[in-house]
């Protein structure tokens, strides 16, 4: 992980270099430099991160529609079916549970208060489980996916989406929160440098 680090602190040097000296020798930051760039880091990766919800916001709130659109379609298609129902319910469950786990998704940034922090430890507590009981959920979906061979296609694509949301989601919030620890660490790998 330290390497990592390291290899972005080297090309963050090997960036000024280039744009500043010619003889290609890296040019030395001060500890208020330093400071700077890993703060700018920090704010350029929850920028990004809040940039990445709105985006699956919007994708889910588009995907509601879409599928009670064809779920309606399919229905008048092939008739009522207990099944069909059971699934739809799942899925528009899936759909309700990933916006909740997009809104209360927070990355634990320095110096910030996190809005949980401020609810009940039973309400945070609840909100901790709800990327459970959606795994849960899609899982059910995805089965229902397998041995849903009485079904069209388009209702069967509908089945992939909620399971799509949920790795994606998850994913996501792993890549920024370690991302975020990752900059964190620049701060051990400071250097002490006096501009004469």
């Amino acid at each position: 992980m330290t390497s990592r680090v390291r290899r972005l602190d080297k090309s963050i040097l090997q960036v000024e270099s280039n744009e500043g000296e010619e003889d290609g020798s890296p040019i030395l930051m001060d500890i208020e430099d330093q400071n700077q760039l890993i703060q700018d880091l920090s704010i350029s990766n929850q920028v990004s991160f809040v940039q990445f919800q709105k985006f699956l916001i919007v994708l889910i709130l588009i995907e509601i529609p879409i599928h009670i659109i064809l779920h309606s379609i399919a229905r008048h298609q092939q008739g009522k079916s207990i099944r069909s129902n059971v699934a739809n319910l799942l899925i528009l469950c899936s759909f309700v549970l990933s916006l909740t786990m997009v809104l209360t998704s927070s990355l634990p940034l320095q110096g910030s208060i996190k809005y949980l922090e401020s609810l009940d430890p039973k309400i945070r507590w609840g909100l901790d489980k709800i990327k459970y009981v959606n795994g849960i959920i899609c899982a059910q979906v995805f089965y229902l996916f397998i041995n849903g061979g009485e079904f069209k296609w388009t209702l069967n694509l509908n089945y992939i989406l909620p399971i799509i949301n949920y790795i994606m989601i998850v994913f996501a919030n792993m890549w920024f929160i370690r991302l975020d620890n990752d900059v964190k660490d620049l701060i051990k790998l400071r250097y002490k440098y006096k501009n004469v």
